[in-house]
């Protein structure tokens, strides 16, 4: 937590002990000053076997191949040129397994402890509003996510030559990605981000669910935008490399928040420099927790531990008054809980049971998280005219009050979705 703000203004380079000396090409992240600065030492970096194979622009981040001793002694050399240097790393997704639903948790229990119905009776969304998954992707094709799955306008319809700009591999719209009608997998680095998995299916279902076909199921924000950005696989496991370009991807095209139900347990500038340029850009980021019941102030779990004003951190709640057995909690670094135990919500019909196909129970603050990202969502199409940290603001001073969150978070309480609704309405009439 504390090392953050000491990091981000002091000069970053690999200490002589960071790395095993070892002769094995692993994948390093290296942040720089400058492009200009960059691309005067690219010579040099090929002649020490350190090789670009990507660069975010954005961030002025190579991804690089190399092995860590000549990258150690390099950047140990290149002192004024390089802010950082570090291995990439593998980040996962959070959820728990899931004991049998009890009784008392039927259906959409959730909905009900947030006070869903309040808030719906003032809006149900607005599809002008795009919340980002960054996950394993999304069911395309499930009849409760097909009509709310944000659509690239610029790569819809026909092409000059008649073709389906979705599947003509030319990117139309000039963003950079190729055929991204509704996201992009910086897994398979095209534009089929559909889930070969099903945690991203559960938390898209959470944010954005329809109720299409009267089952019962719908989301915190029945009317939005989903972006499904794709860079977990399919064990849902993902690198930092792929990660930052999710989020940045995400800003890029318009997203007003950014889900993520995933995390680690160590600290990456890299990732922290995405978080921060969402920032810069007005995006909300909301971050699971972490599933190890532990205190996240002591032993950070990131990107939920970050300090960005951006960042709103969630622990998962078991009713409308606990905590979960196994959601982290932090008095300084977790904002408020949301319902995380036996969520019910969309599921890919690929690793569903003969009477769940679409639909699963799951528990983690994985589940907790879309709840406060949708509820992020729903306040901003009750006024539009508030900034990102107005949101975070209204979500966490509008919490219901819960005795095991006492002390524990930095609002001590669960998402009152009803009660941060009719604010943000109550600010827009003033």
């Amino acid at each position: 937590m504390g090392q953050f703000a000491s990091i981000i203004l002091s000069v970053l380079f690999i200490s002589q002990g960071a790395f095993a000396s070892t002769a094995a090409t692993e994948t390093f992240l290296v942040g720089f000053y400058s492009d200009v600065i960059r691309k005067g030492l690219l010579h040099e970096m090929a002649q020490e076997k350190i090789l670009q194979t990507d660069y975010i622009k954005e961030l002025r981040i190579s991804v690089v191949q190399a092995q860590s001793d000549r990258l150690n002694k390099w950047v140990s050399k290149n002192k004024f040129a390089v802010r950082f240097a570090e291995k990439s790393l593998t980040w996962k997704a959070d959820q728990v397994e899931s004991a049998p639903l009890p009784k008392q948790a039927k259906g959409l229990w959730a909905m009900k402890a947030i006070n869903a119905g309040e808030a719906w009776e003032i809006t149900r969304g607005n599809r002008n509003i795009i919340v980002a998954v960054t996950d394993t992707g999304t069911f395309r094709d499930h009849r409760e996510l097909k009509s709310n799955l944000w659509v690239n306008v610029g790569e819809s319809g026909k092409d000059a030559n008649g073709k389906d700009k979705s599947k003509n591999k030319i990117d139309d719209d000039g963003n950079g990605y190729v055929d991204d009608l509704n996201g992009f997998n910086f897994v398979w680095k095209n534009g089929n981000c559909t889930d070969d998995h099903y945690h991203g299916t559960h938390v898209a279902g959470t944010i954005g669910a329809t109720e299409g076909d009267n089952s019962g199921i719908m989301g915190v924000i029945p009317e939005v935008s989903i972006m499904t950005i794709k860079f977990l696989n399919d064990s849902g496991h993902g690198k930092t490399e792929d990660g930052i370009k999710s989020i940045i991807y995400a800003v890029n095209n318009g997203a007003k928040v950014i889900n993520a139900s995933w995390g680690g347990d160590e600290f990456s500038q890299a990732m922290a420099d995405a978080i921060e340029y969402a920032n810069s850009k007005g995006v909300l980021f909301a971050a699971a927790a972490g599933n190890s019941f532990s205190d996240i102030d002591k032993d950070p779990h990131y990107p939920a531990s970050f300090e960005h004003p951006n960042v709103i951190t969630v622990g998962a709640s078991s009713d409308p008054d606990d905590m979960s057995f196994f959601s982290c909690y932090g008095k300084r670094s977790v904002d408020l809980a949301a319902p995380g135990s036996y969520i019910y919500s969309t599921f890919n019909p690929r690793w569903g049971t003969a009477h769940h196909e679409f639909y699963e129970v799951m528990s983690g603050t994985s589940m907790a998280t879309p709840h406060v990202a949708g509820a992020a969502a729903l306040v901003w199409a009750a006024n539009p005219s508030l900034s990102h940290l107005q949101v975070k603001e209204i979500l966490i001073s509008t919490v219901a009050q819960a005795k095991d969150w006492n002390g524990k978070s930095v609002s001590g309480g669960i998402l009152n979705l009803g009660a941060a609704v009719k604010k943000a309405k109550d600010l827009a009439l003033k």
